[in-house]
């Protein structure tokens, strides 16, 4: 790791006028079904929304890259969990091959995204992890290597 990000957008001009259309009607449909607010995340537009009128400022063509902000959650497969050090940042019990004594609990054990929503998958074997490695520590320490 060269301490740069692992994980880059850069998004060329007509990837942020679909973002910035998606985002316009959503935020208009949002409006159409009873929304009073809508918080779109875009420099240079209205922190919030009020009325689909002014949904018009996501159509603004001087919008750029710089004014979206664009974050990615539960990033998946960036430190796989296996027995296999060669194959997997992490053993089953979320612990790094590599680093013994650090823990990985979170989306990245898994090997690819879901599908769904990943929230209850992460928080399972989130706990089952915490919860073995809280007993390990009341029982004296570290688990034998295997």
């Amino acid at each position: 790791f060269d301490g740069r990000p692992a994980v880059t957008y850069h998004p060329t001009a007509r990837d942020v006028r679909v973002l910035l259309d998606g985002l316009a009607l959503v935020a208009e449909l949002l409006f159409e079904v009873g929304a009073q607010e809508v918080y779109p995340g875009v420099h240079g537009v209205p922190e919030v929304l009020r009325s689909i009128d002014e949904v018009r400022a996501l159509r603004n063509p001087a919008l750029a890259r710089g004014d979206l902000h664009m974050v990615a959650s539960h990033l998946f497969g960036t430190a796989v969990a296996g027995r296999s050090a060669r194959a997997s940042v992490v053993d089953p019990a979320l612990e790094a091959h590599a680093l013994r004594g650090l823990f990985v609990m979170d989306a990245s054990v898994f090997p690819t995204n879901l599908g769904v929503n990943p929230q209850h998958s992460i928080m399972g074997v989130v706990h089952r992890a915490s919860s073995q490695l809280a007993n390990r520590e009341r029982v004296g320490g570290r688990r034998r290597a295997s």
